[in-house]
């Protein structure tokens, strides 16, 4: 599972943290607000033991879209230590771009989506990687407003 975010130099994603107004303690969260372009990425060491099929899931509400899409897509670069390599020079490797996702008919509703990634720049277990996640302009008719990301979970 990722670690921390770390944010892009560009088309960063934006970080806030809530509360809602008003009433009895309620929970309080952070969270990563996506327009389409947006990137965030985030640096993780592969588990040992580490085979299989990778899933990648956000869980994301919307913060005025009710209709229509969002699409995702995640970049994956890793190197594994001791390697005669450069991480300063390693790049991503191809892009794992999600289906369409319906955004739910009201604001503020959460979701998961999740799609298979398979261009994963030879993971294996004890790899260093880093995966850039992109708010990505969809098949279909793009959703309005930004998605705010409470979570990505990599999954295999």
């Amino acid at each position: 599972k990722p670690s921390g975010a770390m944010f892009a130099l560009a088309n960063a994603a934006t970080f806030q943290c809530r509360e809602p107004a008003g009433g009895a303690p309620k929970p309080k969260w952070c969270e990563l607000l996506f327009t389409t372009g947006d990137l965030a990425s985030w640096a993780f060491t592969v588990p040992e033991g580490y085979t299989g099929t990778t899933t990648v899931k956000v869980r994301y509400k919307m913060v005025s879209g009710t209709a229509n899409y969002t699409e995702w897509t995640a970049r994956f670069a890793c190197m594994t230590p001791d390697d005669a390599a450069d991480w300063d020079a390693n790049a991503f490797d191809s892009d794992n771009v999600s289906a369409d996702d319906e955004v739910p008919g009201t604001a503020g509703y959460l979701t998961a989506h999740s799609w298979t990634a398979s261009n994963l720049d030879s993971m294996t277990d004890g790899d260093e990687c880093v995966m850039q996640l992109e708010r990505s302009t969809p098949t279909g008719s793009d959703a309005t407003g930004d998605a705010e990301v409470l979570g990505v979970t990599i999954e295999w």
